[in-house]
């Protein structure tokens, strides 16, 4: 009798503990039918594409209608939140300084460009704002932004909600009565199997002449976006395969609205993306670029972890440190990285932008490769098994086929 009583206790207080911890999850977590954002009308939310995953409930967790054993996706919702600026003053300092440092002119034909990027770099970023989101039929409370209006809140919804290869899930803020504005967001559903694209954005889709201050500059707040040939086209080969895409970059978040938007106007596939974070006061305006060796392991670390049964390809360019991080990468997780490809891209002398004398040669090698009917997988000028270096989108092309990645 004792005993009996003993496991009815002890499975009394399990329950306790599991409908406490439910409830303080829901009261932190899950929105009121009249709760709405606390957004003023000259405030802004940028919600920031990410990429869900699966994850068994554990016996003691708790998500949204989980039971132990079933399958969940796990959905980052993330947000930026703002004030936009039209602060003629910070304009006209920037414009002054760049044309002092790098010859750079605002002229009407880059007025709008430099403008509009500018002002997101300025823009007043709102701490403290609590977002209520609508996914799925349900409203959540979103974590609150921090210091750089940012916020990221995992939510948990059951696998059994969203419909068999479902891609994506929409969700919407709900904003107060009267607000009569939309803003939308969406996440990628990524399944456990199969191939993912990681891709770096400068000078790998995307001309900026990273190396050169001056042209970087001119590329990014001046010009229009200009795209890399055939990169957009191998993208959606690719996607036509299932293999999803997740893009790595350098660029500020600020820069998330413009970035996203080229990608779109390019027909690059749909994606998650993941930049630098850096808020204007802290540092040099100069220093917005931060080298891919300090940012791009700590976006592209989380991805291998969370899609431990996925297989990925690497691309990028060789004026960012990408070879370096990607050669990590293919030592750290060769399980996982099937390949990854380098951009060899070329300085005013001719001479490659990774500085190594090695490189400097791809183009011929190449030619050569092709030329002589030898395979496209065997060509590499690292010592590191799975580098690639390229000239154009068709050069990974050949390499995907002999790696029936791409069908033939």
């Amino acid at each position: 009798m004792r005993t009996s009583l003993l496991s009815f206790s002890a499975l009394s207080l399990n329950k306790f503990f599991i409908f406490t911890a439910f409830f303080i999850m829901s009261d932190s977590l899950f929105a009121r039918p009249s709760e709405f954002s606390n957004l003023k009308k000259d405030e802004h939310i940028q919600f920031i594409t990410g990429a869900a995953w699966l994850e068994n409930v554990s016996d003691t967790g708790i998500s949204a209608e989980g039971e132990p054993g079933q399958q969940v996706w796990k959905i980052p919702v993330r947000v930026w939140v703002y004030e936009p600026e039209n602060s003629y003053f910070r304009l006209g300092a920037i414009a002054k300084t760049l044309k002092a440092k790098y010859g750079l002119e605002v002229t009407e034909a880059t007025r709008e460009n430099f403008d509009r990027r500018v002002n997101l770099l300025v823009a007043d970023n709102e701490r403290n704002k609590k977002i209520v989101v609508e996914i799925e039929g349900q409203l959540f409370r979103l974590n609150k932004t921090d210091a750089r209006g940012h916020s990221e809140t995992i939510i948990e919804l059951p696998e059994s909600r969203f419909k068999p290869q479902q891609k994506q899930v929409t969700f919407r803020a709900i904003l107060e009565p009267g607000d009569k504005r939309t803003f939308l967001g969406k996440c990628l559903l990524i399944p456990r199997n199969g191939v993912s694209l990681i891709s770096d954005i400068d000078d790998t889709v995307k001309v900026s002449e990273v190396g050169d201050h001056g042209k970087l500059f001119d590329h990014t707040f001046y010009q229009n976006f200009k795209a890399v040939a055939g990169m957009s086209s191998l993208y959606q080969a690719l996607d036509r395969q299932n293999v999803s895409t997740h893009f790595v970059s350098s660029s500020p978040w600020q820069l998330y609205p413009e970035l996203d938007a080229f990608l779109d106007n390019q027909d690059f596939p749909e994606r998650s993306l993941y930049l630098k974070t850096v808020r204007f006061k802290d540092r040099s305006f100069f220093n917005l670029f931060k080298s891919g060796d300090k940012t791009k392991p700590q976006q592209i670390a989380p991805l291998l972890e969370r899609y431990p049964q996925r297989k990925f390809i690497l691309i990028g360019d060789s004026g960012e440190e990408d070879q370096k991080v990607y050669e990590a990468f293919l030592k750290s997780h060769p399980q996982q990285v099937l390949a990854a490809f380098i951009r060899e891209l070329e300085t005013v002398n001719g001479q490659s932008a990774s500085g190594n004398a090695a490189h400097n040669n791809a183009e011929n090698r190449i030619e050569n490769r092709i030329g002589d009917n030898s395979t496209a997988s065997k060509e590499t000028s690292s010592d590191v098994p799975g580098l690639h270096f390229f000239k154009q989108a068709e050069d990974i092309e050949l390499v995907l086929k002999e790696m029936n990645i791409l069908a033939e």
